[in-house]
């Protein structure tokens, strides 16, 4: 007799009651099962049923087999063999600690070293790594170059890794027949192979197939065409502005307004100059700048990503005119008035749109890569207080300076004692790996001002508690050893000591990752 019908007569014998006896017993098994069960004490009746039901009940569970699947199973002898040599135990040792949700700020630094190495990462923490990808989109680029001919194999088995499936084919008939029938995840990855390795293939394979993608596709297919972006581009670019949905022309506006010969940046321009003039100063009065915004926001620039609706306590006109000037490369306005950029910047403080102004030259610095403009907004004190979302974050403003050039100017800034806070966050803001000499002169500098900060209390306390960790991911790990030397001991440092002691564990574990990945 099977389980399933010994375990409905013990139901039925349950509902009926011991008492009626035979007329409900539990029919005899033919399996290994009958020698347990006739081990069951029947002197007490209620006891027997309530053994039998559990032993049935236990047998039934354990005795289950696996599902079966007609999916034919997976052979590893079919992986392609590994390209690469592996990082070894010792620097593997790492990612494990890192992917276990310890020091994984590291993961980057992990990443990068272990790619410039050609090594890729050992088989067996393939999966783990791949897991963390799918939760991190934004470490997946990095992980990319590590996982060796065997990660991306493996990868193609499971739909959740198929970001880092994609190996596209060397040979353009090839890559277009791939990004034919590809994936999303894997026309993406073609589309950013073809643009890195011929710039024209890439845009003919997403101009083939624009008009049926999908309108979520759209946007992130046309932001890839960044990598290799040339005036060969325009035309797509042009009619991708027509577009229906309003991500997708903004990413083609952004990428040309990065082209300082488009269309697009001559019309943005066309519209500044009509907006701005300028008024030399003459003896004892001083130059200024003449604004006229747009008064009427017309169809064409609406067309070239000039959005309506101002963010909160700006006005439209600002808004518009800060949208303009964001696109036009700053020079423009030092070769236009022959006046230098502190000289510009210094005659719209003085004037009513100064926040309209400096936001779009700080955006268009950072977009044109101009960093004269980029220095001397900084030098005011750029970003001022509340400011919209074009306006771009100080380090993102601080990194268009080269590394020499933006340590340089955070040095300067740390002498100056008579706004100490504005160094904090411009120290915050250089997220580079500094050079040694750099290095030691803000850790010579944040002694004191931990002290200081510890004396105020309140946001200067809270200000250094937030940045001080972060610090230890761009001091050289040589450093590990001197680095806290003349900062306050744990004693002394209060509300700072869990700040000091993270940052103590990270500059360690990158010492300890550097002398590894040197063996």
């Amino acid at each position: 007799m099977t389980t399933h019908a010994t375990w409905n007569a013990i139901v039925q014998r349950a509902v009926l009651g011991t008492e009626r006896g035979a007329a409900a017993a539990i029919p005899e098994v033919t399996s290994d099962l009958k020698s347990v069960l006739d081990r069951v004490d029947s002197s007490d009746a209620e006891l027997a049923l309530l053994s039998t039901a559990a032993i049935v009940s236990a047998y039934e569970s354990a005795g289950r087999l696996p599902a079966r699947t007609s999916s034919p199973p997976i052979e590893a002898a079919t992986a392609e063999a590994d390209d690469q040599p592996p990082a070894s135990i010792g620097v593997a040792r790492f990612l494990v600690t890192m992917l276990g949700g310890v020091n994984s700020e590291v993961l980057r630094e992990w990443f990068a070293a272990v790619a410039a190495r050609g090594w890729r990462v050992p088989t067996p923490m393939l999966p783990s790594l791949l897991d963390a990808g799918r939760g991190a989109p934004y470490l997946r680029s990095a992980i990319l170059p590590i996982l060796g001919a065997r990660g991306r194999w493996l990868a193609a088995r499971n739909d959740d890794w198929s970001y880092a499936a994609a190996n596209p084919p060397a040979e353009d008939a090839a890559l277009r027949v791939a990004w034919e029938t590809g994936t999303p995840e894997e026309r993406s990855a073609i589309l950013a192979h073809a643009r890195a390795r011929n710039a024209a293939l890439g845009r003919a394979l997403l101009e083939s197939t624009w008009a049926d993608e999908a309108p979520s596709q759209r946007a992130s297919l046309a932001a890839l065409l960044a990598t290799g972006l040339s005036l060969e581009d325009e035309p797509f670019l042009e009619q991708a502005l027509d577009d229906r949905r309003q991500e997708v022309r903004r990413a083609a506006a952004e990428l040309l307004g990065r082209l300082d010969r488009s269309g697009l940046v001559a019309r943005m321009a066309a519209r500044a100059h009509t907006a701005l003039s300028w008024k030399p100063g003459r003896l004892l009065k001083k130059a200024e700048i003449i604004v006229e915004p747009p008064k009427e926001l017309d169809a064409t620039a609406a067309r070239d990503g000039v959005e309506k609706k101002p963010p909160h306590m700006m006005g439209e006109r600002a808004w518009w005119l800060t949208q303009i000037v964001a696109v036009v490369p700053p020079r423009v306005w030092s070769e236009k008035w022959n006046a230098t950029p502190d000289a510009i910047i210094s005659a719209a403080a003085a004037g009513d749109w100064t926040q309209a102004l400096t936001e779009g030259w700080a955006a268009a610095a950072v977009l044109h890569r101009d960093a004269a403009w980029a220095e001397s907004l900084l030098a005011t004190g750029f970003p001022g207080e509340k400011p919209t979302s074009l306006a771009p974050k100080l380090s993102e403003l601080l990194g268009v300076l080269a590394a020499d050039r933006r340590e340089a100017f955070v040095t300067r800034a740390l002498r100056d004692v008579r706004n100490t806070d504005a160094a904090v966050t411009l120290v915050a803001a250089a997220d580079h790996s500094w050079s040694e000499p750099f290095a030691r002169a803000v850790l010579t500098w944040l002694g004191p001002r931990m002290v200081a900060a510890l004396k105020a209390g309140g946001t200067a306390e809270w200000q250094l508690r937030d940045v001080i960790p972060r610090l230890a991911l761009r001091v050289p790990p040589s450093l590990a050893g001197v680095a806290t030397k003349n900062w306050p001991t744990n004693e002394e440092a209060g509300g700072l000591a869990g700040a000091l002691d993270r940052f103590i564990s990270l500059l360690t574990f990158r010492r300890e990752l550097a002398e590894e990945l040197d063996r």
